[in-house]
């Protein structure tokens, strides 16, 4: 019995509507797109201290900073100031990497998700539930966060959330290294903004 519920539903689960299909990319790529044309131009390193951690990096000497620094007393950032350092590194300091960054994350998220919609939402979802689901997914109300380039620190704990998530809950039994990547997914998400802590359980 499940077999043929499997059967039955696979069509839809894994192909959905190719129309949708085209606006969700299209929807993703026109978000990424907005992000690099409306991201802050101006470095806003001063709210993260990472002018004094990029001079000790390239001093090798990164643990004198606040590269593991716990803030107000509850969470790290560790996992987003290695990414900020490198893409300041790469683009000489210009944010728009960071923000390229943020708002790739969040498309990988937001697909993560779209693919778990697939296995759990209703067989009869239909073209138009997808249409809704990839606006809900890619609507340009998401830009208030990737462009602020440091705000990579909040897409890097929504990955450690979904990945996790996306590799456990699969229909086949997780193996020793999906566990693994789930766990250093969740890792990373804990290093990069606590409140990640919450996909452990």
């Amino acid at each position: 019995m499940t077999g043929n519920m499997d059967m039955q539903a696979t069509p839809m689960a894994t192909t959905g509507s190719a129309q949708a299909q085209v606006f969700i990319t299209l929807a993703a790529v026109a978000l990424v797109a907005a992000t690099l044309a409306l991201h802050i131009g101006l470095p806003l390193w001063d709210h993260i201290d990472l002018v004094p951690m990029y001079r000790a990096w390239q001093a090798h000497d990164l643990s004198s900073s606040g590269f593991w620094r716990v803030h107000d007393g509850s969470h790290l950032h560790t996992s987003a100031y290695a990414v900020l350092l490198v893409t300041t590194w790469l683009s000489h300091g210009r944010p728009w990497l960071d923000c390229l960054v943020s708002a790739l994350l969040m498309v990988v998220s937001a697909l993560l998700l779209l693919r778990l919609a697939r296995q759990v939402l209703p067989q009869g979802i239909g073209r138009g539930g997808w249409f809704v689901v990839g606006l809900l997914a890619f609507n340009p109300g998401h830009l208030i966060n990737p462009h602020w380039g440091w705000q990579v620190a909040v897409f890097i704990s929504l990955l450690g959330i979904v990945a996790p998530v996306c590799l456990l809950g699969a229909p086949a039994a997780p193996g020793w290294k999906e566990r693994a990547a789930a766990l250093l997914a969740a890792g990373l998400g804990v290093m990069s903004f606590g409140t990640t802590l919450a996909v452990f359980p």
